[in-house]
Parts: C-alpha cells; sequence; structure tokens
C-alpha cells in the first residue's frame, strides 16, 4: 500500500496543498531548515493517529497561514483501491477521521484501524515513519509488540527451556565431579577413601614365600603376554603391509609404461598459455592499428585547413579588461541616473519638512540656533534628574502624611490593649492553684498510670506463656506418635522398594532389546523411565532410619527442658502481678478516691494546669503588648520629625531648578515635563536638518561618478576605432558584442589549434601500439621456440601431448601415494616394488599368516597359566582383615564407576545440547535476521556477514568476514547505525510480507555517513523501493546527488517555505 497524494488544508505553514502522483518508489523531498520537511512528516502521522492530544503543544501544528486544521492522505492498496482518509478538527481533541472507501462509502476510526490492520500508533513510529534520534535506539525494536510478532516467525516459545535444561544438567554433573570448587564432590570423595583402603591394604601384603613366587611367575607371564601382543601387532602390520604392496603393483605398472612413451616426444617443458589463440589476436591488432592510422592523418590534414580560414580583430581583444569593466558597470550607471533623479525629488521632500519644523518652533528659531541648542544625553538626563527628584519628594511628603495619620489611630488601639490584658490578668490571679501543689498531683497520677500499664503487659505475657506451654505439650505429643508410625512405616518401604527396583531392570532390559531390533525411540524412552525410577526410590540406608530416630529422641528432651523453664516463668511473673495490685491499691489510698474516680482526677488535675498555662500565658501577651505601644510611640514621634525635614526639602529642590534654567538661558517659568517636549521637538527639527545635509552630499557624489563613467566610454570607443554619436549605453553594446564575436572566433581557433595536437598524440599512440604489437608477437615466437608461425604451431601439438601424459603418469602417482602417509613409506613401497614381484608377495603374506596363528596359540597357553596363578594367590589371601578390605575396595570401585558413567551422560547431554544449540543459532534464525544480514552485508561491502541473535541471549552480535563474533557495543558510530536501519529495513519488510506494506518514512537518517558507507547504503535503499514505498526526507543537497548517482528511478520534490517549488522524475 502507497500514499498516492497529499492534500493539506491547513497543517502549520502549509495552506492548500497538493501533491500527486506520487511515485510507488523512492520519493525524495529536500529543502533548507524550517521548509517543511518536519510538518509534512508529522502531517502523515497526524491524519493516521489523529492531533496530539494536548491542546497548548506546539505538536498540534495549528496552521499559520490560514486553512482549517488538518487534510487527506490518497492511499492506493495492492489490487489498486483507492482509500482517502481524511481527518479534521472534531469535538476531541485527535480530530474527527472519515475514510472514503473504492465504492465511495464513508466510514469512521473502525474503517481507518482495518485499513492499517491494527498497526499501532507506537508500532507505526518504531518501524515505518522514524529519523536520525529513532534510528539510534535499537531497543525500540526490542519492545514486545515487534519482538512477539518477528521473532514468533523463527524461534519456538520453548528455547527458554532447553537453557533451563543444560543449567540444571551441569549442576547434577558438578554434583559428581569438578576439578575446582572448594565442596567435594562425590568422585572426589570416592577417590579419596579409594586411596586409604590401599595403603591399609600395601601394610597386610606380608604373606608367605611360596605368595611372593606366584606373583613374580604372574608378572614374568604379563610381560610376556605383553612382548607377545607387541610382535602379534607387528606381524599385522606386515600382513598390511604387503596388501598395500599388492594394490600399489598395477598402478606402478603402468607408470613405467608411461614413462617411455614420455621419453619418445622432444622435450618441450613451457609452452605459452592459448598461444596460437594469441597469436592471431596479435595479427588481428596489428592490421587494425594501421588502419586507425590512416584516418587519423587525414583529420588532421582537414582541421590545419580550417584553421588558416579564420581572422580576429587583435585591438578588440587587448581591451577586453576595460570593455568587460564597463559593461558590468553599465547596469549600475542606469541605476545611479535613477537613483539621482530620486535623490532631487527626496531633497525638496526634506526641505519642506525641515521648514514646516522651523515655524512649529517658533519665529525666533533659525538653522544656527537648532544647531547650538543642547541636546546631549547629560543635558535631558539632568533634566530628568529634576523631574524625579520634585516627584519624588511630592510623593514621599504625602506618604508620610498618611503614615502619621494611621500611626495615631494605631496608637490609641494599643493603649486600650494594655488595660484590657491587665484586668484580665488580676480576674484569673484569684482561682488558680500554686505550681508546685498541682505538680506533686500530676506525677502521682503518671505513677498510677505507669503501674496500670505493667500490670496490663505483665497478665499479657502471662497468658502468652501459658498458650506456649499448651503447643509445647501438643508438640511433645506428636513426637511421640511420630517415633511409633516410623517403626510401622519402615516395613512397608522396603518391600516397595524392592518391587520398583524388579520393574526398573525390567524397563531397563526391554529398552534395550528395542535399541538393538532399531526401535530407538521406544527404546529410549524405556530407559529414561527405569532411570528415572531408580533415582526416585533409591534404598534408604539404615544409618539414614537411625538418625532420623535419633532426632525424635533429642526433639522430645529439648521440648520437656523447655516445658520446665516455662513452669519457672509463670510463676515468677505471677509474683510481679500481684507487687503491681498492691503499689495501685496504695496510690489510690493516698489521695482518698476510688478506681471509678481516677478519670475525674485526672480530669480535674489537666483543668487546673489549663488554667495556670492560660495565666502565664496573658502574663507574657502583656509584656509583649507593653512593649508595642511604647515602640509605637517612638515611632509616631520620629514620622513627625521625618514629615518636617521632607517639606524644607522640597522648597530648596524648587530654587534649585529655577537658578539651572537661569544658567542655560531658559524660562523660569518652564516645568521639566515641558522643558522633555521642547528638546524632542528640536530633536525632529536637527534630524531633518541632516538628512537634507547628507541628501546633498549622496547628490554631489553621484554626478561625479556619472560623468567620470561617460569619460571612459568616450574614451575607450575612440581608442577602438568606433565613430559614432549614440549615447552611453549604445557605445557599450556595441563594443561588448564585437568582443564577443573576437572570443568566439579565438576560441575556434585554440580548440582546432588543441584538436590537431590530439590527433598527433593519438598518431603517436597508434605508431607506438604499433610497434608494441610486433614486438609481443615476435617475444610469443621466441617463447614457443620457434622462427616462424608454422613452427609455432607443431610445438603447440608437442606440448599438448606432453602435457596429457604427464597428468596421466600424475594421477597413477597419486593412487600409489594414497597408500601410505609418510615419505619413508614411501620410499619403502618403491624398493618393495623394484624387488617383488605378485607372487613373492603372496608367498610372503601366507608365512606371516602361519605365524601370526602359532602367535595367539601360545598367547592363550600363557593366559591359562596365568589364570591358575591368579586362583593360587586368592586362596593364599584368606585373612578377614585383608577379605573385609577387598570388598570395601570393590564396593568403592563399583560406585566409583557407577558415578562415573553418570558424570559421563551428563556431559555427553550438556555437549549434544550446546551442539543443537550452535546448529540452532546456525540454520534456525528468524527471517528477519536473516534478510537483516543481507541488508547489512551490502551496506559494509561484505566485511560483516551475517547478524544473529544466540539462542537465550537477549543481545544481538555481528558475525566478521573472518568469522569472528561481536557485539554491538564494540561498532564505529556509522557502522552502528548501518546495522540499525538494516534492522529496521528488514522489520519493515517482514511485517508489510505478513500484515500490510506502509510506505516507509525517513528523516535524514544518513547526515552520520561517509561517502563510501552513503552508496552502499542508497543502494540497499534502491533495492528496498521497488517493493516498498519509501518517503525520504533531507536538508543536505550532497545527498540529493548522491541519490541522482546511484537510484535510477526515483522522485524529486523541492520545498521552501511551505510551497513545493519543483517536481522532477528521474529515469
Amino acid at each position: 500500500m502507497r500514499i498516492k497524494e497529499f492534500h493539506i488544508n491547513g497543517f502549520g505553514l502549509f495552506n492548500d496543498l497538493y501533491i500527486n502522483d506520487l511515485s510507488s518508489g523512492l520519493v525524495l523531498f529536500s529543502g533548507n531548515n524550517e521548509a517543511g520537511k518536519t510538518t509534512l512528516m508529522s502531517f502523515i502521522r497526524a491524519v493516521l493517529y489523529g492531533f496530539p492530544r494536548d491542546i497548548s503543544s506546539n505538536n498540534r501544528y495549528e496552521p499559520l497561514n490560514g486553512g482549517k486544521h488538518g487534510g487527506a492522505l490518497t492511499f492506493l492498496d495492492q489490487q489498486g483501491n483507492e482509500y482517502r482518509v481524511e481527518r479534521k478538527e472534531g469535538r476531541l481533541s485527535a480530530g474527527e477521521v472519515v475514510v472514503y472507501g473504492p465504492n465511495g462509502k464513508t466510514e469512521g476510526d473502525k474503517a481507518l484501524e482495518i485499513l492499517l490492520r491494527g498497526v499501532s500508533e507506537q508500532l507505526y513510529k518504531t518501524l515505518f515513519c522514524f529519523g536520525l534520534d529513532e534510528l539510534q535506539k535499537l531497543e525500540n525494536l526490542q519492545r514486545d509488540e515487534v519482538n512477539n510478532f518477528i521473532y514468533s516467525a523463527g524461534m519456538s516459545r520453548g528455547t527458554r527451556s532447553i537453557i533451563d535444561v543444560r543449567e540444571e544438567l551441569v549442576a547434577k554433573k558438578e554434583e559428581l565431579y569438578t576439578p575446582r570448587g572448594r565442596t567435594k564432590p562425590v568422585i572426589k570423595n570416592l577417590l579419596s577413601e579409594l586411596d586409604d583402603v590401599e595403603e591399609e591394604l600395601q601394610d597386610l601384603m606380608r604373606l608367605p614365600q611360596e605368595y611372593n613366587q606366584y606373583q613374580a611367575e604372574m608378572e614374568n607371564l604379563k610381560e610376556e603376554i605383553v612382548e607377545g601382543d607387541k610382535e602379534l601387532n607387528r606381524i599385522t602390520a606386515e600382513i598390511d603391509w604387503l596388501r598395500k604392496l599388492k594394490d600399489a603393483l598395477e598402478p606402478w605398472k603402468k607408470t613405467k609404461i608411461l614413462e617411455k612413451k614420455l621419453s619418445n616426444l622432444a622435450d618441450i617443458n613451457f609452452f605459452p598459455e592459448a598461444g596460437i589463440d594469441r597469436l592471431e589476436e596479435l595479427k588481428e591488432e596489428i592490421e587494425e592499428l594501421k588502419q586507425r592510422i590512416k584516418v587519423v592523418e587525414k583529420k588532421r590534414e582537414q582541421k590545419e585547413t580550417e584553421l588558416g580560414v579564420i581572422n580576429i580583430d587583435k585591438l578588440i581583444l587587448d581591451n577586453d579588461t576595460e570593455i568587460i569593466n564597463l559593461n558590468e558597470n553599465k547596469e549600475l550607471y542606469l541605476q545611479k541616473l535613477d537613483r539621482t533623479k530620486e535623490l532631487k525629488n527626496d531633497l525638496k521632500h526634506v526641505q519642506k519638512e525641515y521648514k514646516d519644523g522651523l515655524s512649529h518652533l517658533g519665529s525666533n528659531w533659525d538653522e544656527k540656533k537648532i544647531d547650538e541648542f543642547d541636546l546631549s544625553v547629560q543635558f535631558k538626563g539632568k533634566v530628568r534628574e529634576y523631574k524625579q527628584a520634585l516627584e519624588d519628594a511630592k510623593l514621599n511628603l504625602n506618604q508620610i502624611e498618611a503614615r502619621i495619620k494611621m500611626q495615631k489611630n494605631n496608637l490609641q488601639e494599643k493603649e486600650f490593649a494594655v488595660e484590657k490584658s491587665k484586668g484580665k490578668i488580676e480576674e484569673l490571679k484569684k482561682d488558680t492553684l500554686r505550681e508546685e501543689a498541682l505538680l506533686q498531683q500530676e506525677n502521682e497520677l503518671e505513677r498510677l498510670k505507669e503501674v496500670q500499664t505493667k500490670l496490663e503487659f505483665k497478665e499479657e505475657v502471662l497468658n502468652t506463656k501459658i498458650d506456649e506451654r499448651k503447643q509445647l505439650q501438643d508438640r511433645l505429643n506428636y513426637i511421640m506418635n511420630e517415633r511409633k508410625e516410623i517403626d510401622n512405616i519402615q516395613q512397608e518401604t522396603d518391600s516397595f522398594i524392592s518391587k520398583n527396583k524388579v520393574l526398573s531392570l525390567f524397563l531397563a532390559s526391554t529398552g534395550f532389546f528395542g535399541l538393538w531390533q532399531a526401535d530407538y525411540i521406544l527404546g529410549a524412552v524405556l530407559i529414561v523411565i527405569a532411570f528415572i525410577l531408580l533415582f526416585m526410590f533409591k534404598e534408604e540406608k539404615d544409618d539414614n532410619i537411625n538418625s532420623n530416630l535419633q532426632h525424635i529422641e533429642n526433639e522430645r528432651e529439648r521440648l520437656e527442658m523447655q516445658l520446665g523453664e516455662l513452669d519457672r516463668v509463670v510463676a515468677d511473673l505471677k509474683e510481679e502481678i500481684n507487687n503491681l495490685q498492691k503499689e495501685v491499691k496504695r496510690i489510690i489510698g493516698q489521695w482518698d478516691i476510688n478506681e471509678k474516680r481516677i478519670k475525674e482526677w485526672e480530669m480535674n488535675i489537666k483543668q487546673e494546669r489549663k488554667r495556670l498555662d492560660e495565666l502565664e500565658f496573658l502574663q507574657k501577651e502583656y509584656s509583649e503588648k507593653e512593649e508595642a505601644y511604647r515602640r509605637t510611640k517612638q515611632q509616631h514621634n520620629n514620622l513627625k520629625d521625618k514629615f518636617l525635614a521632607i517639606k524644607k526639602h522640597l522648597k530648596d529642590l524648587k530654587l534649585e531648578w529655577k537658578d539651572w534654567l537661569r544658567n542655560h538661558n531658559l524660562s523660569e517659568e518652564i516645568s521639566p515635563d515641558n522643558l522633555l517636549d521642547l528638546t524632542r521637538e528640536v530633536e525632529k527639527v536637527n534630524e531633518r536638518l541632516k538628512s537634507k545635509r547628507k541628501i546633498e552630499d549622496k547628490l554631489d557624489h553621484l554626478e561625479k561618478e556619472l560623468e567620470e563613467y561617460q569619460t571612459k566610454v568616450g574614451d575607450l570607443a575612440k581608442k577602438c576605432n568606433l565613430h559614432n554619436n549614440k549615447n552611453v549605453e549604445y557605445k557599450v553594446t556595441e563594443l561588448i558584442n564585437k568582443l564577443k564575436d573576437n572570443q568566439e572566433r579565438q576560441e575556434q581557433k585554440e580548440e582546432l589549434k588543441e584538436e590537431i595536437s590530439t590527433l598527433e598524440l593519438e598518431l603517436i599512440k597508434f605508431t607506438e601500439s604499433l610497434t608494441s604489437k610486433n614486438k609481443k608477437k615476435n617475444q610469443l615466437l621466441s617463447q614457443g621456440e620457434a622462427e616462424d608461425e608454422e613452427e609455432f604451431r607443431k610445438n603447440a601439438t608437442d606440448y599438448i601431448q606432453r602435457q596429457k601424459l604427464l597428468d596421466d603418469l600424475s594421477e597413477e602417482d597419486v593412487k600409489i601415494k594414497t597408500l601410505v602417509k609418510t615419505e619413508e613409506k614411501e620410499a619403502r613401497l618403491v624398493n618393495d616394488l623394484n624387488t617383488y614381484d605378485s607372487l613373492q608377495i603372496d608367498q610372503k603374506r601366507d608365512e606371516l599368516e602361519q605365524a601370526k596363528q602359532d602367535l595367539k596359540q601360545e598367547t592363550g597357553d600363557k593366559q591359562e597359566r596365568l589364570g591358575e596363578l591368579r586362583e593360587k594367590i586368592t586362596n593364599l589371601e584368606s585373612s578377614d582383615k585383608l577379605i573385609r578390605l577387598r570388598n570395601k575396595q570393590e564396593r568403592l570401585l563399583t560406585k566409583l564407576r557407577i558415578n562415573t558413567e553418570d558424570w559421563a551422560i551428563y556431559a555427553i547431554c550438556e555437549r549434544l545440547i550446546e551442539m543443537a544449540k550452535e546448529k540452532y543459532e546456525e540454520e534456525r534464525q528468524p527471517a528477519v535476521l536473516k534478510r537483516a544480514s543481507e541488508y547489512f552485508r551490502v551496506m559494509t561491502k561484505e566485511k560483516y556477514q551475517r547478524v544473529l541473535k544466540p539462542l537465550g541471549e537477549e543481545e544481538l552480535e555481528i558475525e566478521r568476514y573472518d568469522g569472528k563474533r561481536l557485539t554491538t557495543n564494540v561498532l564505529s558510530k556509522g557502522t552502528a547505525e548501518q546495522l540499525y536501519l538494516a534492522m529496521r529495513i528488514s522489520f519493515v519488510r517482514e511485517y508489510s510480507k505478513r500484515v500490510v506494506p506502509l510506505p516507509l518514512i525517513m528523516d535524514d537518517i544518513l547526515v552520520n555517513f561517509d561517502h563510501e558507507r552513503l552508496m552502499t547504503t542508497l543502494e540497499v535503499i534502491k533495492q528496498v523501493a521497488k517493493e516498498q514505498q519509501i518517503i525520504f526526507f533531507t536538508c543536505h543537497s550532497h545527498l540529493v546527488e548522491v541519490v541522482e548517482k546511484v537510484v535510477e528511478d526515483y522522485q524529486h520534490y523541492r520545498l521552501e517555505s511551505g510551497e513545493v517549488l519543483n517536481s522532477s522524475i528521474s529515469v
């Protein structure tokens, strides 16, 4: 699906803009900053997903140049159906959307959602519409919404469980054996025990002399058997060697025949490759060069004839610089003429305004008085100072007078408040207790509350301990019952485990039988079930049962001790509660109250404390009010003194102002405001006077420049023999036309000379090439050891026959060498082939076979004698301790073998899982990563081959050309951005393939690429644009130039200040 056209009613700086017939491939929008590229990109987002919710946001792009907010996009789907999506302002902040279908039917948001196939706004921003900032954030591509869609195509949901299984296998393997670690695994413990047993066995090996003789004879027999095995291996190797010798005999005979044929041919060890073809090619090239030399000589004669016809006016060309300068300044001359007329009109207007200004100031004002009037910053600043000082003095006088009135009223109010507080204090003193009596009652009340609280806490603790004792007693009863049940269950468990062992052995046997019968799945399943049953129901050891019984007995003793301790704690608590109850009764009796009146007594104490606090507060308040009254009275007197001082200061300022006016020859009656107004009027007239003088100066300067230009034109025309009475412009035009005509003739002459020079160079080049080709031909004949072409062809035929025989000889030699691996054996093989024939080889092999059988018989007899000696030694080893140690050694060896086999199984399984993981990473990567790898390989010129995601990992890895894998954080910025772009384009293509192919929109994402990266990346964009519409925004002119070179078919729009200036299509 692609965008066919835009229609913007009003959006940012765009107003009533149509862009139609957009290409289905690459569409390029270029323009400077603030030309409207980002606005156009935001318009597409807004139409599809609504205006931003925040009304005050700048991202809403309210219309700046008129028009209603919104617009429309027209889409064209794969079947050619048109859909127009229109959005405008409405009740909601996001606006109202209308979708016009191909049948003319109008629908709303639901239809838009169906058209977009459920692509959310976040997914759209992440995949289909992004700038440089979004491109650099690869984590945006790992959002759940993207991953859940993309990786479901390439990875199963259970990939994590494979990692868990591997971790579980490693843990079990390390429980059995690990070379490092603080804790000892099972196999290490078994090996340690075996070392101890073997040390004890060495101590017991002090047996009779007969035992030692048997041992010596047994050791001799073992050495003889080993020597016999070595001899047997030697004979077997010799038989194998004779078999190889027989196999090499036939190739050896063929080799001798080929060597004889080779000796009959001429000894030509080298001949030029493709010599005949190269000879014919050189003959054709020599003939072609001769024809070209004739053509070039004819062209040179024609060009020399044309050169002699051209004539040039040298006088015009010698003065070309002056003519060009005059022509370049002609437009300036005309502009100065027009400017002179304008200045004369401006002078009349300024003179009129100046005279009007003088008359407005008065009849006594003239140009001299205007120049002499003081318009300095210091003068105006002094006037403003006097104005501000007079205004501040008047304002302060009024403010002080108002404050005096307010202070007088405040003084009266504070005097009344002091008298009122004094009366309240006298009245409250009559009914209030003394501080000491009240403090005694408060302390006794606090002691009573403390004792009651402790009493409640102790009673609560007592109840808790009683409950705890009951729980301990119940636990003790439970332990005793459990002791009885263990004895009953033990007998049933022994019977059940025995049955499980039989079942496991049956299942394992059936499984191995299934494997033998090639039913691998059933056999493997039965073996695994048997293995699980054995591990689930291991036979409990006697020492474990005894340990459980001992644990129960220890628990019983501990519980009985805790019960005794609790009984002592309960007795102590009861005694403490009795003492606290006595203390409560003492306090109640001392103050003659009962328990019901404690609350009332507490209320009375609080009321007395409140009255005492209130009296203290009133006394403090009285002191503060009295102090405030004294301060207010002092402030009132200070304000009166300040009022009189400001009044005197105002009078002095007025006198100073009049003196300053007299010193500047101004009327004493004028106010600062009026003087500032007069200054502004004089400034206006002064500015007009300056403008008048400035225009007069410019006019004089322009008239001098015009006269100078006219003189230069007349002198140059006379110098170049141009006699006419036309105006200056005509003379300059005629001079420049003559100059151009002579320059063109000069250029023609130079071009002809250059062409003649080029033809002469070509002639030299062809002549040299002809000499070179003849030389190469002679060299080729010399390499073929021939004087002429006929001898050369004969040598070529002999050389081919010789090479064929050498190849056949090499092939037979390879057959012989493949039978041996070293040069030493190869030399022996050649020597034996020269020595023996087929009959001798067969005879010697029969002799060795007979010797092999005899040696096997002899070794078997020695094995029987070795068994007899072992039986005699076993009978001698009859000591109980020795037998016990031997049995223990056997048990430990059995356990070691079983655990070693288990460890090997876990290790093999771990390696198989690793191999499966590597196979998965090699062959089952998601389609997204495969496509991204193709794009990234093109972008980086095959420096990086693959993008992959290891099983169970979150981070991507990159595979380099040499097979080394790298993480993304070691890539350079430019390479990383190429990777991110390849990933995004791959995501888009996969999503488009499976859901909906929305247009891909990019905003200046290639600015960090150098020229080489830019070219390779545009190659990828060009390929993608053949399958999907791409809209690209940029503000870089060099990128537009590169696009023109790389992309054959694209559409280009130039934006400037909200308008489409031009559009072009490159094919």
